[in-house]
């Protein structure tokens, strides 16, 4: 179980901040507001900002989980009005209104924040993160691209506007301000990252797999850049030197238990003629990725391969309805077909 994991490693790290954040967001989850509480005081004893503001962040979601919502913001008003409450917290005190749903008190926040330090560009972008909350996408473009014209080398900034934007629903000027982005920052991860998926998404896979092709030769240990060269090449090209060269990148996920790496890992897997040992990566995917339309596909075409075309029917119907009726990539087209096919069949129950 994930609250194990987390367990095991505070043990070998317990001031990490990070470890500490996710196991009281996992107890905030099952309402075991007892750890919660304990993972706040873990939290205030490391005393750090970052560890002090989470703190406050947890505890606010906590009492508006046990107590209601009007408990939490007496909290956050009564550290807001503190009087060692420094910037950083205050900062922070947005963050914990966003969180318990009070998107109107965390914009008159960062509003009142900004006009008491009207230098600190920080403010801006804090203030353009409650705008976004709030919907007003437009005066949030606008900050962005005012700290932008400021200082271009901020690749953070890039990918939110281009989020806005495609939440806007603009995906031509998403890609665009990647691609201006990366016009100042031509080697920043990220910002190619976003490309990539973009590129994905429009139907561009040469393009996507040309850059994860080159991320994976600047950092081969990144396991979430290496998981989807190695899905790419399985998934979309046929020839062998590709799935050769997705085998290669992907033999590190035989133990992995995520479902995107057992996806990848069972799929070439079956692509190399091992459908029965790639059976159980594939089904442990398509439990863990549900709407994933192609894991879905993954699985039913590793049913077809071991006769067994009644659950290969049902992982098709689920791959066609996850999908929807507009997405015509290969494997969703195929995946119809067989349900039509499949259905004709004399051993199936319809």
């Amino acid at each position: 179980p994930a609250e194990d994991i987390l367990v095991a490693a505070l043990r070998l790290a317990p001031t990490n901040t990070d470890i500490l954040i996710t196991l009281g967001q996992l107890y905030l989850q099952t309402e075991d507001f007892n750890r919660v509480q304990g993972v706040v005081g873990t939290l205030r004893r490391i005393g750090s900002d970052a560890a002090i503001q989470a703190a406050n962040g947890i505890e606010a979601e906590r009492l508006s989980g046990q107590s209601g919502i009007d408990s939490a913001l007496s909290f956050l008003d009564d550290l807001a009005t503190g009087a060692e409450t420094n910037l950083a917290t205050k900062i922070g005190l947005v963050r914990a209104r966003l969180n318990i749903k009070d998107k109107t008190g965390a914009l008159a926040l960062a509003r009142a924040l900004k006009n008491e330090n009207p230098d600190d560009e920080t403010l801006d972008f804090v203030l353009a993160s409650t705008q976004v909350a709030n919907g007003d996408l437009d005066a949030a473009a606008t900050l962005y691209r005012d700290l932008l014209a400021t200082n271009p080398i901020r690749p953070r900034i890039w990918l939110e506007l281009s989020r806005l934007e495609l939440r806007q629903g603009d995906p031509d000027a998403a890609e665009a301000t990647i691609d201006e982005g990366l016009d100042h920052l031509p080697k920043n991860p990220e910002l190619l990252w976003a490309k990539a998926s973009l590129a994905e998404r429009d139907g561009n896979i040469d393009g996507a797999i040309d850059i994860y092709q080159a991320l994976y030769e600047d950092n081969s240990n990144s396991i979430v850049v290496a998981n989807n060269l190695a899905s790419l090449l399985a998934t979309y090209r046929e020839d062998e030197e590709s799935l050769n060269r997705a085998w290669s990148i992907a033999r590190r996920f035989r133990e992995a238990n995520a479902p995107a790496l057992m996806d990848t890992f069972g799929w070439i897997l079956h692509r190399r003629d091992n459908s029965a040992e790639a059976l159980p990566y594939l089904e442990a995917a398509a439990k863990g990725l549900p709407e994933d339309a192609i894991v879905q596909y993954h699985l039913g075409q590793a049913y077809i391969s071991q006769n067994r075309p009644q659950d290969a029917l049902e992982q098709f119907r689920k791959a066609v309805s996850v999908a929807g009726a507009a997405d015509t990539r290969p494997q969703i087209e195929e995946a119809r077909a067989l349900v039509q096919s499949l259905q004709k069949s004399p051993t199936i129950e319809n």
